[in-house]
């Protein structure tokens, strides 16, 4: 099933976009790509692209656009060549030189007239295009706002310095700057295709239309578009201007700026603030803070000269970019408690869900596409199945709340633990799994109180019945330090449990408490050690690796904590939230400052989501309860282990 992690496999199927699969060799004479050494490896040479840069509906003349390569082992981007839009904006490289077929591209351009005065040079226009891998660009590409506003959610993970994966140092945000690894890099820039189209220069056919969205059987990814469009009309008001100094600038930047506040016509700034200079750097912050920049104040700017329709007609909760997936299999509604662990990513950004109520598994890719049947995977011993995690071979492993088994799967869907699954250890019931540095797997027993132990052949470790003591009553989440302990949440005492990796109980018969701990669901453990602990009762609880509240006894509150369940961590240490009780997400630092606002992140078809993880390209993917999953886009740091299960994996991020 390698097909599964391709750029094909990663980007919609739309007629007309520019992207097209990469040939064996030989001349593409569509693009005039002689690739030189085949699509898998050597340089690409004698290629051309042309296209047209637009300020809204204006065409701009006199920007520099210039065409960059990232990733494929480059320390930073590279230049592939440079060239300036002409009087009706349009523009074309006439050659260059990939410097793999597979390296990612975008297209940046910079400063020109947006159709005003002769003479007007708007310095601070800055807009984008993300176009894919460098072996397969073909067509015309429109650079506008939409394209910007999808390659800056997409990509503001690997753009400069501020999350971005093995960067040199430099400014915050640098396009020059770009740099990630695959999956991570190639699956963003397919993100970037699935929400604007580079040859229309308007949102993706795939999100819904206006008249879609009025219907009464509205789809969940209602609103994309118009959210998509609304942000793009706000880069418009300051595109179509004569620069920085401009009102419609000055507005943008102001309310772009993370902590400023909108009193209803202007946005006012923090003092010390470093404000955004143009308009893609003015995109990229949105994204990097849809919850912490004044979101009225982005409406209203995006409200003053609307060019993009369909349009949000009010502000939005927040300014997170999400969509929404079904089909697969997808069934999670067995059973009254919410499972913390049902969602995990594999290796090539796939997501895997367990399905209590079909007993199943399913399967996306990192494109939401379902690569999985109408039933999903199924067999193993699967039987209401509640926690997942993937070891670093690839193997998807699942415990099961109604049996004594535990499941496991290849990364093609193929069940190897036999028609009952593999039992002993204690097991009576799981809510949650983890995989420790030696493929050992974890499974919190839940029937009896216990923590039962497997190897990766799946022969039970932890001895007829389990290990016990260390405070444990009813486990629900579980995960694994850096040491090897592995800590469980639980529900019944309110509080953690602490073992070490011979299972022993490391947390004395009362388990750690205080820091807020009521109902407990999720935790997970962060670069530091430190555990965060999801609260059903909208209380975030951190401690440390010795088991000390750090959170206080109230705990970290706000957010939009609406009774969490499941906890995933970032590569920056933020840690986010799936709040069951509530239908949103909410996302916290790691100094415990609430980022997602009172409401906490909304959209997306959210509808009481549990388990919540996060992949190589720093979307966030949630299991709702509606047989659906949610990605929010770009919106978290990209992690950065091959193995991405944030929930209950023992890698650290």
């Amino acid at each position: 099933m390698t097909s599964k992690y391709t750029w094909a496999a990663l980007l919609p199927v739309v007629a007309g976009l520019v992207l097209a699969a990469c040939g064996s060799g030989g001349t593409d004479s569509g693009a005039g790509n002689t690739n030189s050494s085949g699509a898998n490896g050597g340089t690409t040479s004698g290629a051309s692209l042309s296209g047209s840069v637009h300020g809204g509906q204006s065409p701009v003349s006199g920007s520099t656009v210039t065409l960059y390569a990232a990733g494929s082992g480059l320390a930073a981007a590279a230049v592939l060549g440079s060239t300036t839009s002409d009087a009706g904006g349009g523009w074309s490289l006439s050659s260059y030189t990939c410097p793999s077929p597979d390296a990612a591209t975008y297209v940046v351009a910079s400063g020109g007239n947006p159709g005003l005065t002769t003479g007007t040079n708007n310095s601070a226009l800055k807009l984008m295009a993300a176009l894919g891998p460098c072996g397969s660009l073909a067509g015309t590409v429109n650079i506008d706002e939409v394209t910007t506003v999808a390659a800056a959610y997409a990509l503001n993970g690997f753009i400069g310095s501020n999350g971005c994966i093995d960067c040199s140092s430099g400014v915050p945000i640098e396009v020059s700057n770009v740099h990630g690894k695959d999956p991570g890099l190639s699956n963003a820039m397919g993100n970037a295709a699935r929400l604007a189209s580079v040859v229309t220069g308007s949102a993706s056919p795939p999100l819904p239309s206006a008249s879609a969205c009025a219907a009464s059987t509205a789809p969940a990814n209602c609103g994309a578009e118009e959210r998509l469009n609304a942000l793009a009309n706000s880069l418009a008001a300051c595109v179509n201007s004569t620069g920085p100094s401009s009102a419609q600038c000055v507005a943008l930047f102001d309310c772009a700026t993370p902590g400023a506040t909108f009193t209803g016509s202007a946005c006012t700034v923090p003092g010390g603030s470093s404000l955004a200079a143009d308009t893609l750097t003015a995109a990229l912050e949105i994204a990097r803070n849809p919850g912490q920049v004044p979101v009225a104040g982005v409406y209203d700017v995006a409200t003053r000269n609307p060019v993009f329709s369909p349009a949000l007609s009010a502000a939005p909760s927040d300014w997170t970019l999400a969509l929404n997936f079904g089909g697969g299999g997808l069934s999670n509604k067995q059973g009254f408690q919410p499972s913390t662990e049902n969602i995990a990513i594999d290796a090539g950004g796939n997501a895997w869900v367990a399905n209590s109520g079909n007993n199943s598994l399913s399967e996306f890719s990192a494109g939401g596409t379902a690569l999985t049947g109408n039933s999903g995977y199924t067999g193993g011993g699967l039987d209401q199945p509640f926690g997942i995690a993937i070891d670093a071979s690839g193997n998807v492993w699942v415990g099961n709340g109604a049996s004594e088994g535990l499941s496991k799967f290849s990364s093609a869907g193929t069940a190897l633990s036999g028609s009952a699954g593999y039992t002993g250890g204690g097991l009576n019931g799981s809510t949650g799994l983890a995989i420790d540095s030696s493929g050992n797997v974890w499974v919190a027993s839940f029937g009896n109180n216990s923590v039962a132990e497997f190897n990766s052949a799946g022969t039970a470790l932890s001895g007829t019945s389990g290990y016990t003591g260390g405070g444990i009553d009813y486990p629900t989440g579980i995960a694994i330090d850096a040491s090897g302990n592995v800590w469980l949440a639980n529900e019944s005492n309110s509080s953690l449990s602490e073992f070490n990796s011979a299972g022993t109980a490391l947390s004395g018969s009362g388990g750690y408490t205080g820091g807020g701990l009521n109902n407990p669901e999720g935790l997970a453990i962060d670069a530091s050690g430190n555990v965060w602990v999801g609260n059903y009762r909208e209380i975030l609880s951190e401690f440390s690796s010795v088991g000390t509240a750090l959170s206080g006894s109230g705990g970290y509150t706000g957010g939009g904590q609406t009774g969490a369940s499941g906890v995933a961590i970032d590569a920056a240490g933020n840690v986010w939230l799936a709040n069951y009780g509530g239908s949103n997400l909410s996302e916290f630092s790691s100094a415990g400052t609430a980022l997602s606002g009172n409401s906490g992140y909304t959209g997306g078809g959210l509808n009481n989501p549990s388990g919540i993880a996060i992949d190589p390209s720093g979307d966030v993917w949630v299991e709702n309860f509606d047989n659906t999953l949610t990605e929010l886009i770009g919106a978290a740091t990209p992690t950065r282990t091959p193995l991405v299960n944030a929930i209950n994996s023992g890698f650290t991020p």
